[in-house]
């Protein structure tokens, strides 16, 4: 078998909605989506978690179906607990 590190990523990329949004361009696209978040609320987030956010509610409106996919990025855990 080749080496795996020369083959392509075979995921699907989601498009980045936001290239060029300032934060409050984001903010008002999510409040758009989601009416039941305060300003307020999403003013204490960053602009990448936003634009995170914002990535993932576009997913979710998107298509449905097998051919549907979503990839966390490797920054953020899937899973987390308390001890």
């Amino acid at each position: 078998m080749g080496n795996v590190a020369n083959l392509p990523d075979p995921r699907p990329q989601t498009p980045n909605p936001t290239p060029t949004k300032s934060k409050q361009q984001m903010i008002e696209q999510i409040r758009r989506t989601n009416r039941g978040v305060s300003p307020d609320f999403l003013e204490s987030f960053d602009e990448s978690a936003l634009s995170d956010y914002l990535r993932r509610l576009t997913t979710v409106l998107g298509r449905r179906g097998r051919d549907s996919v979503w990839v966390r990025r490797g920054d953020s855990p899937a899973v987390v607990a308390r001890a």
